[in-house]
């Protein structure tokens, strides 16, 4: 879709700024550039139009304060003040500063200059009766960490910055210090101004802030007035000239009354300036200036921001005296980590129907009462989409700038109340307004900048609570994708690889001219040589080869003309002309050239150096590097998680590219981590083998031990203890063995069976079984002995047992089965993972667990901050090791375990053993004992039928009612059913259809919240409703008792995954059934379904079988001159690749994929090229479409 780019029609004659008449600016005159170029005589850019004519965004109003005078305070006899209250509670003053610094890290508290100790209750904070009798009324439990830090330098008298995210408390944080500065002051007078001024961009935080004063000024009789443009003059006249102790304004309303001489500022000695970077952003900094100097120097002044930008900086230097810093969470542009955010990247004419299915969602699953609000850009857009959710059946109010003040408290009195539970507003509503309830953020227009986008979804997650957030992202915003992906890694949120692969279209074309964002033109593209009307501009690729007369990527997406940029993203290194050449199509998307080492070849998405495909490193094609089937790391390039493609190691070489799990050179995690001295550090000795064999266990010949593996498909690589036949020979302590007696368990399962005496005997372990082994209980029974066989933890040490886990579905699990075995012996645990507070997890942490179940992101975050360490942890478990690697985690597991010490006891879980699990092994574990449950070759459960159904995609929506209604009618009753379908938009879908036919049904996928998941899995395991419709992120990880059936309503991208899904049912030996609905677009993984097929001596359709061989080698179907629907060149599974030997999407040569030369057509879809190499530059004939495209 072509769409010319016109920078949201920004008018030369009328520059200087989109949102300039939103906040009641005046446009400057032929205001040019975008946000720092200075084109036009007219005055500056979007930010900078200091020019003639007044011009930009933040600088082009016409200045009020011209009548104010400056005032000679050197001139003055000032009456002096008392400004320092603050006497230290006995328990502040006697912590330790190891005690202090704790509880720093622990709220995420920085502070810069000599600093008061943070309080940790309000008892402590010394407040005189009146205000602390307020804070019990108001019904406050705990200072937050702006206020635990904030509170004892404001009562001292010092200046102060203040940087915190929205919702932190930041208002109590200066207000209760103010009413006890003011009770400290000679009583104000008819006609002299405040003793307290506190200055707010938005009449709604205004009135927001005057809400808190009156809730605690009121028993003291202080009074204050709110004045703000938009309402009348004549009450706030009156309040000002009868005299108020606090005066909360916005700088252009009160530079109107002071300049009239209504009030004056001589009095005033506690100034605030309230969410500064706003102010100046809204261009206030001269009226800023201006109020500041008519206020006595000596006075004591806080400011408060969201962010740090050298503006406010510049502002705090020239206004504070030695102000002490507190920074509470990251100074790096940050959103709340209590919000989940969700990115949809979609086109503009999308949005509408996106935000109606939305709505819906949210109205079946969201709490009652949850307020949404939604963000648009322009006041006339927030008109027509209130009118039409309200035709979708929705109350719902909306609030601009060209709302009067009166409509304005209507509107939000209506929405605080809960009358109306969706609010639609322009970025007027951004800051400022805080309203309890709100659940939900949409930016259906996203903002023109990351730093509006945190402010906006700030509305969310406040005070601890936790919210969502959803934002459509279409390319026109592509300028704010590389921000928004940060602010996306920082909160340790899922990042939507559309996003990725705008932010690295945007990111890397040109050289160093242009805009701000260094685009090679960018912005200014005619001061390039490109043709003219550029978005982007041309200078050449990213740090290398420029111009090639064989240019290098064609855009086509909406962003103007179409224009050949440089060479490739990041393949850059060898040849000069490495990117595509004209024989390829001119909408090449995916895939370089050749595989090679990393080094040659284009590439797409941050894929391998060597120019690979979508999921893969050097020249290959899906999910296959150069060829090569999974391959290795070779090459660089960086992984959407862990380096590499978007899973997989960079360029790999030709036969062997980038694999399945993700190279090693991206951005990590864990950066802050230093690896221990372990040689240097004298490690206290502990104990690790506790197994003494029980008489029968030890007794047992050679013959009946093997004759027992064999039974239960027990392998064992090395010398082992003999396996235990019941729960009596295991040997446990009392306290497990009636826990185990009281669960109600029969007999161990095999992995129990031969783990237990392993893990009991201190010896590390390698565990390869199917899921629903019960290899849960085969490590937490033995990490309980070992727990108990320790000193007892204090509080501060971390903990004994780690769990590392890939999802937060599986860590709870984990949780619940350490529940269910460690209370009874008072073994804690905690369970951290993303999505969730930091708070609780924290303080567990804090308090001393024995346990801690983790997913990697989360843990390492909190090792970072210092909040736990792991210098007791001796007991180590990697549960799902492959699922771990698969998802990227790799560099945050190294450098978790190098936290470890070397000594410790690991033991390592896997269903699957690749050789990137087995490197880990080898790095990580001394002498392994390796056990496998089953056979190591790709295998289901044996315990389950497989039914495979062939059929055309319009027909499973007819074929799933039919099944269902079979289930129903012959199913045995309560029997649950887990669904899983390939997209979120389709589950929402398929589960209306559901319950059309009148079944009850629920859903989950990626964009639930953490609340939403557990609601449903609640309903889901209670047996509420029997039917779960699911994306992957339940094919792991997910134990719920009773599932009998598990349909692949689309069938997954690889027959592992299908294994996964599948093993939700069956498990602990007993018996499931699965369906999967078999379409010719899976054609590439009917082999090797037919593989785990005939492993577990399942019946195989004849259809299945059929399109099994058509989709083999040698020219595939139609032999069209090397195109191939299905297959590709090589075949079988030869030169070393999945499916044959050209890199294709799985198997070899070219999915869906058309040769280039032949002119059949030019966009190939994902195709390979070359043959066992990996794509050559020429297609050699089965290859399928040269360096395949999309």
């Amino acid at each position: 879709m072509h769409q010319q780019f016109s920078l949201l029609s920004f008018n030369k004659q009328n520059g200087g700024g989109f949102r300039s008449r939103e906040d009641g600016f005046s446009n400057g005159n032929r205001g040019g550039g975008f946000r720092d170029q200075k084109n036009g005589s007219g005055g500056g850019g979007f930010r900078n139009g200091y020019s003639n004519g007044g011009g930009g965004f933040r600088n082009g109003r016409g200045q009020n304060g011209q009548g104010l005078r400056t005032v000679e305070w050197g001139r003055k006899t000032l009456q002096p003040f008392k400004k320092d209250f603050y006497v230290a509670h006995p328990a502040v003053k006697n912590r330790s500063n190891y005690e202090v610094e704790q509880f720093r890290n622990s709220k995420e508290i920085n502070v810069e200059g000599d600093v008061p100790n943070p309080i940790q209750n309000f008892s402590e904070a010394s407040f005189p009766d009146y205000v602390m009798s307020e804070i019990r009324n108001q019904g406050y439990e705990a200072p937050t960490a702006i206020q635990a830090q904030g509170w004892p330098i404001a009562m001292s008298g010092f200046d102060m910055v203040g940087i915190a995210q929205t919702g932190s408390g930041k208002t109590l944080a200066y207000t209760l210090p103010a009413i006890v500065h003011i009770n400290h002051q000679p009583q104000i007078n008819r006609g002299e101004g405040p003793i307290v001024l506190i200055l707010a961009p938005t009449r709604e935080l205004a009135q927001q802030i005057q809400q808190v004063a009156n809730d605690f000024g009121s028993s003291s009789c202080i009074r204050n007035t709110c004045i703000f443009g938009g309402a009348p003059k004549g009450p706030q006249a009156r309040d000002l000239e009868r005299g108020v102790e606090i005066c909360i304004a916005t700088p252009g309303r009160l530079i109107d009354f002071l300049e009239k001489g209504t009030t004056n500022l001589e009095r005033c000695t506690y100034l605030v300036l309230d969410e500064a970077d706003r102010m100046l952003d809204m261009g206030f900094e001269p009226q800023i200036r201006k109020i500041l100097g008519q206020i006595r120097p000596d006075r004591q002044t806080l400011m408060w921001s969201a962010t740090w930008p050298k503006e406010v900086k510049k502002l705090s230097a020239d206004f504070m005296n030695n102000p002490v810093h507190i920074n509470v969470g990251s100074l790096n542009l940050s959103a709340n980590h209590n919000i989940l955010q969700i990115v949809d990247v979609c086109q503009e004419h999308e949005k509408e129907n996106k935000l109606s299915n939305l709505l819906q969602e949210i109205g079946t699953n969201g709490e009652p009462g949850a307020k949404t609000i939604i963000f648009v850009e322009t006041k006339k857009k927030v008109e027509g989409i209130t009118r039409l959710i309200r035709r979708f059946g929705w109350p719902a109010v909306c609030m601009h700038g060209d709302k009067s003040q009166q409509e304005r408290d209507y509107v939000l009195r209506e929405f605080r109340n809960g009358k109306a539970s969706i609010l639609v507003a322009t970025d007027v509503a951004a800051r400022g307004l805080d309203v309890d309830g709100i659940k939900y953020v949409v930016n259906y227009d996203y903002p023109n900048s990351s730093e509006d986008y945190i402010h906006r979804i700030g509305r969310t997650g406040r005070s601890d609570t936790t919210g969502t957030s959803y934002a459509f992202f279409t390319p026109s915003n592509f300028r704010q994708a590389k921000d928004l992906v940060s602010v996306l890694k920082e909160a340790n949120q899922v990042v939507n690889p559309k996003l990725h692969e705008i932010a690295n279209r945007a990111g890397n074309f040109g050289g160093n001219k242009g805009g701000r964002w260094g685009y090679g033109g960018g912005y200014k593209g005619r001061e390039n040589s490109g043709p003219k009307h550029t978005r982007f501009g041309n200078g050449g690729g990213y740090k290398a080869n420029g111009y090639s007369n064989k240019v290098a990527f064609s855009i086509s997406m909406s962003y103007g003309k179409q224009q050949n940029m440089g060479s490739s993203f990041r393949g850059g290194a060898g040849r000069q002309d490495n990117g595509y050449s004209n024989s390829s199509g001119p909408n090449t998307r995916f895939g370089g050239q050749r595989g090679a080492s990393g080094g040659d070849g284009g590439g797409f998405n941050r894929t391998g150096g060597g120019g690979g495909g979508m999921r893969s490193g050097g020249g290959g094609g899906m999910r296959s590097g150069g060829g090569g089937g999974r391959g290795g790391r070779g090459g660089g390039g960086d992984n959407f998680r862990s380096g590499g493609g978007f899973r997989s190691g960079g360029g790999g070489g030709g036969g062997g590219g980038g694999g399945r799990f993700g190279g090693r050179n991206g951005g990590q995690q864990g950066g802050r981590l230093y690896k221990p001295h372990w040689d240097s550090k004298t490690l206290r000795p502990f104990k690790k083998d506790f197994y003494v064999p029980h008489p029968n266990v030890a007794n047992r010949s050679p013959y009946e031990v093997d004759q027992y593996r064999r039974s239960k498909e027990i392998t064992v690589d090395s010398q082992a203890p003999n396996p235990i036949q019941n729960f009596n020979e295991a040997c446990f302590p009392d306290y497990v063995m009636n826990e185990i007696r009281n669960q109600g368990y029969d007999a161990p399962t095999a992995i129990q069976a031969q783990g237990w005496p392993i893990a009991m005997s201190g010896l590390d372990m390698v565990g390869i079984a199917q899921t629903g082994s019960g290899k849960t209980l085969a490590y937490i029974l033995p990490a309980i002995v070992h727990i108990n066989n320790q000193p007892p933890i204090s509080r501060g040490e971390g903990p004994i047992a780690l769990v590392l886990a890939p999802t937060r579905e599986l860590a709870q699990q984990i949780q619940q089965v350490a529940n269910d075995f460690g209370s009874s012996c008072y073994v804690r645990n905690t369970c951290v993972f993303g999505g969730a507070p930091k708070g609780p997890q924290a303080r567990d942490l804090e308090r001393g667990v024995e346990i801690v179940i983790a997913t990697p992101g989360r843990l390492i975050d909190f090792l970072e901050r210092g909040t736990t360490n792991l210098e007791r942890c001796t007991y180590l478990v990697l549960d799902e090791a492959d699922r771990m690697l698969d998802m990227g985690f790799e560099p945050q597991i190294r450098k978790i375990i190098e936290q470890i010490r070397p000594d410790r006891q690991t033991l390592m879980w896997s269903a699957t053993w690749p050789k990137e699990v087995r490197k880990l092994a080898s790095d990580f574990l001394k002498d392994f004992v390796q056990i496998n449950i089953g056979s190591l070759q790709l295998s289901a459960n044996h315990n389950i039928l497989q039914i495979v159904d062939v059929c055309q995609e319009h027909e499973k929506e007819y074929k799933l009612n039919q099944l269902l209604q079979e289930i129903g009618n012959n199913g045995e009753q309560g029997a649950k059913i887990i669904i899983f379908v390939e997209t979120k938009k389709k589950v929402e879908a398929i589960t209306r259809m559901i319950r059309r036919y009148g079944w009850s049904a629920v859903c989950m996928h990626g964009d639930k919240s953490q609340q939403e998941r557990d609601y449903v899995l609640g309903e889901f395991r209670n047996g509420k409703t029997t039917i779960l419709v699911a994306t992957d992120v339940a094919a792991r990880g997910l134990d719920v008792e009773g599932i009998k059936y598990v349909i692949n309503y689309d069938y997954p991208n690889s027959s592992e995954d299908y294994i996964h899904r599948i093993g939700r049912t069956a498990r602990s030996e007993s018996t499931g059934t699965s369906y999967a609905f078999f379409t010719p677009t899976n054609s590439r993984q009917a082999r090797d379904l037919i593989s785990v097929l005939k492993e577990a001596n399942q019946v195989v359709n004849p259809k299945l079988a059929e399109i099994a061989n058509r989709s083999g080698g040698g020219g595939g179907y139609g032999n069209k001159g090397g195109f191939s629907r299905w297959g590709g060149g090589g075949g079988g599974r030869g030169g070393g690749s999945r499916g044959g030997g050209g890199g294709g999407a799985r198997t070899g040569g070219g999915f869906r994929g058309r040769d280039n030369n032949t002119g059949s057509r030019p966009n190939t879809r994902f195709g390979g090229g070359g043959g066992a190499g990996g794509g050559n530059r020429q297609s050699n004939g089965y290859g399928g479409g040269n360096r395949g495209s999309y």
